[in-house]
């Protein structure tokens, strides 16, 4: 028969190894959960770390992309500028490519007469004729061979059909588009309706689309300034360095009309 001294160690002694066995269990089962779970954040991170550098890549290819886009936007901004360009200030091939050249050599003696009197009367070309003499006599030009009105479908609807000024030669065209407002000025003759009078070059068709397209260029900066600062000299459009105001603001599209400013130089000679 055991004591109860023995009994008593015999239980604690049991308890104990239990509590041990039991113990250690849980333990190894904790640690092998706790492996697994580091192991799957570690693999998250991995894949977080992929995304993000997927992520930089795709911005760097977007970057490229956009770099590429702003090159291919400018490269057609130019072009269309230069297409433009090519539309305003055609090149001597582009505007002399169907005009031979007995006709370039012909236009090359005529001065053309704009806003000149036209009354389209029968006696319309013997007063040109008279009117344009003595314009020469007064600069002492020598006087053209021959003066004509420009041939138009409904002369009605012009306020003035062109006058054409004709020259045995250059070097006399030229010197009556140097004098011509000046002498026009000194004889007190004005344009029709109030209009400046013009002088210009006989042109060829490409070079009056050319013309037409600058002066209304032109027509328009001035306009929305309020104030004439643009002006054609020949086909190109020129700025006074001294806008001068309208004299007549309920009249604008009198004072408008698009001339070069006195100046000894013909328009020839920068042909």
């Amino acid at each position: 028969m055991s004591s109860p001294v023995s009994t008593r160690r015999a239980s604690r002694g049991g308890r104990g190894a239990k509590r041990t066995r039991t113990g250690g269990n849980d333990d190894l089962g904790d640690i092998s959960l706790t492996d697994e779970l580091i192991e799957t954040v570690n693999e998250l991170k991995n894949k977080v770390k992929k995304i993000e550098e997927n992520m930089e890549n795709i911005k760097m290819d977007n970057k490229l992309l956009q770099d590429e886009n702003k090159k291919l936007k400018s490269m057609v901004l130019d072009f269309t500028s230069k297409m433009e360009a090519d539309k305003t200030q055609n090149s001597p091939t582009q505007l002399y490519s169907e005009v031979s050249i007995q006709q370039l050599n012909d236009k090359s003696t005529i001065a053309v007469v704009e806003n000149f009197p036209d009354s389209k009367g029968s006696d319309q070309d013997l007063t040109d004729s008279s009117t344009i003499e003595r314009i020469c006599k007064a600069s002492a030009i020598t006087i053209p061979t021959r003066t004509f009105r420009v041939k138009v479908s409904k002369p009605e609807n012009l306020t003035s059909r062109p006058l054409k000024v004709c020259f045995n030669k250059t070097e006399d065209r030229n010197l009556f588009l140097s004098k011509f407002r000046s002498s026009t000025k000194e004889l007190g003759i004005t344009g029709v309706e109030g209009r400046t009078l013009r002088v210009r070059r006989d042109m060829t068709i490409d070079e009056l689309t050319v013309l037409r397209h600058a002066r209304k260029t032109a027509y328009d900066k001035n306009k929305e300034l309020g104030k004439f600062k643009f002006y054609v000299r020949d086909l190109e459009i020129k700025e006074l360095e001294t806008p001068k105001d309208l004299l007549n603001k309920d009249n604008v599209d009198n004072q408008m009309d698009i001339e070069e400013p006195t100046s000894s130089k013909s328009e020839s000679d920068k042909q």
